[in-house]
């Protein structure tokens, strides 16, 4: 009874070809929340320049407060 151990398949190629498929779905996952981050930041950026432009144009067309009458 002599079996001779088989040879381990060659499980390189495959190894490189899904650790390439991971390593681009992880940078490609950093992209898209860097992306959602600069996305975030644009919209507050936005929103502050309108709110400052509501209030600039309010304080345009109110009146002034009247002084209080001297004494």
């Amino acid at each position: 009874m002599s079996h001779r151990p088989t040879p381990a398949p060659n499980y390189t190629n495959a190894f490189l070809v899904t650790s390439a498929g991971i390593l681009f779905m992880a940078f490609f996952t950093l992209a898209a929340l860097g992306g959602i981050l600069w996305v975030a930041i644009a919209a507050v950026a936005v929103h502050a320049g309108i709110r400052w432009l509501d209030r600039r144009r309010e304080a345009r067309h109110c009146p002034a407060p009247a002084a209080p009458p001297r004494r």
